[in-house]
């Protein structure tokens, strides 16, 4: 075995290079500035400077980020596939063995905003600060971020603005439109004039500028100074390179002004711009579902729980009781995996549950509901070999939806499902998943069941559900 270094004095004399002449590793020192003769680990070097260089050139961030731009350059290069393996093969992949987790990913550089935990913030203040988005870090989670001070942290409540980059300072109010940005559009100069009287109407799709008052009113009636102020917040929040981009493809004064209303109107907040969803996760909310480019699909699956329990009966349409609180619900959604971890298409699961956090003691009363430890299930594995018993285990299909309900639940109506009278709400009949008394509803059904068929409950077992036939040949344990 051969080592080839820069002749490095901690690499080739000491208690490395002993180590390495104990095991009978040969060293080789390559020539000084005779570069190629370190091979891979020149070319490599070669690589993670031109990224980072390219993060920086993108990001418009000062050579002071250099060394930011090049730890978070090794960290992109480790999840991207090379040339040495074998096609669609990271690094990452080979050293773990899975693949990598981009959904974490954003934009270097960018703007973004952290959350200030609750034990510093100040009475009033601020619940989040501005930051720059510098990196990551292996085997945690969350981003590491530095602020406008020059402070570096790590947080995983992270807010990104990926369409705002570079930018180190906050524009001050009144100093938004700069010289410089008015000389690099003069359009820009021509709408900051109509600030004194000009008044543009819109009328169906056709825009006419005039310089006196106009008939129209409400809200056809456009007014550039307001329309300036519009634009000031919108830039104040994003940028000023951000907001030139609004302006680049106009052609015309008109259409500036229509295209910044527009854009305003339909997004007020940068932070809430349409989003790229990572498919391969399911969503978190109903709202992401109902966003996602695949909304078609959950939808789909929630039609085919809802049809589900409405067949079985789960809950009927009633009106609220006096002095009652309805609880409210909420969607779940999960894909079906194969045993490679690929995504079974078509069989995506969507799950209603209710938010028993809401509910009041009225509403429920026993709770408690035992739980197999894996202690218990050694015993009865280790007891079932040693006696040569036959082991069972089951498992009930939406379990919780067999058992009754022994007090009155009111549920809210569905997310996405509405009733037409909007003072409709639902009975709970069933243990619907999410209620506080559900696990406990269905292990009084379960124990009922078992021990109608001729099962014992044995009680000197730490098992909770430890079950044997009165047939000592036979052993059950149910779990759920």
């Amino acid at each position: 075995m051969k080592l080839r270094s820069d002749g490095a004095k901690e690499l080739v004399d000491g208690p490395f290079g002993d180590h390495l002449v104990a095991k009978g590793i040969e060293q080789q020192v390559a020539i000084p500035y005779a570069h190629p003769q370190n091979g891979k680990a020149e070319r490599y070097v070669c690589m993670l400077e031109d990224t980072a260089q390219t993060l920086l050139a993108d990001s418009g961030l000062s050579l002071e980020f250099y060394g930011d731009a090049v730890l978070a350059a090794q960290y992109l290069r480790n999840r991207l596939p090379t040339s040495t393996l074998p096609p669609l093969t990271t690094p990452f992949e080979v050293m773990t063995g899975v693949k990598p987790d981009l959904s974490h990913l954003r934009a270097w550089g960018c703007q973004c905003y952290a959350i200030i935990p609750p034990e510093k913030r100040t009475k009033g203040g601020p619940r989040r600060f501005e930051a720059i988005f510098v990196g990551y870090e292996e085997g945690r989670v969350g981003w590491r971020i530095r602020d406008m001070h020059g402070k570096y942290s790590f947080s995983r409540d992270v807010i990104f603005n990926e369409d705002v980059r570079g930018r180190l300072k906050r524009p001050q109010r009144g100093q938004l439109w700069s010289d410089e940005v008015l000389a690099h559009d003069v359009r820009l100069q021509q709408l900051r004039t109509l600030q004194n009287g000009a008044l543009s109407t819109v009328s169906g799709g056709d825009l006419t500028v005039s310089g006196g008052a106009s008939d129209t009113s409400g809200d056809d009636l456009l007014h550039p100074q307001q329309s300036l102020i519009a634009v000031n917040d919108f830039v104040s929040f994003s940028s000023l390179a951000a907001s030139d981009d609004h302006f680049d493809d106009m052609t015309s004064l008109e259409s500036s002004i229509i295209h910044d209303h527009v854009s305003l109107a339909a997004h007020p907040n940068p932070l809430h711009l349409p989003k790229i969803f990572d498919l391969s996760k399911a969503p978190m909310n109903y709202r992401e579902a109902k966003a996602r480019p695949d909304a078609d699909v959950w939808r789909a699956a929630m039609q085919r729980e809802l049809d589900t329990l409405r067949d079985r009966n789960v809950f009927q349409p009633t009106t609220l009781s006096a002095g009652r609180r309805a609880v409210g619900t909420r969607w779940v959604f999960a894909y079906k995996l194969h045993p490679d971890r690929s995504i079974i298409r078509g069989k995506e699961k969507a799950r209603l549950i209710a938010q028993g956090f809401s509910q009041r003691p009225e509403d429920f009363g026993e709770t408690y509901a035992p739980v197999a430890k894996m202690m218990s299930i050694r015993v009865v594995l280790a007891f079932a070999a040693a006696e040569n018993y036959e082991v069972f285990c089951y498992d009930v299909k939406s379990a919780f939806l067999h058992a009754l309900l022994s007090h009155q639940v009111y549920l809210k109506q569905i997310e996405g499902f509405p009733e037409a009278d909007p003072s409709t709400v639902y009975l709970a009949l069933q243990a619907i998943y999410g209620l506080c008394q559900s696990s406990h509803e269905f292990y009084c059904l379960l124990r009922k069941v078992l021990e109608d068929i001729g099962l014992i409950r044995c009680s000197l077992v730490v098992s909770p559900l430890l079950l044997i036939h009165r047939f000592p040949c036979r052993l059950l344990v149910a779990t759920w």
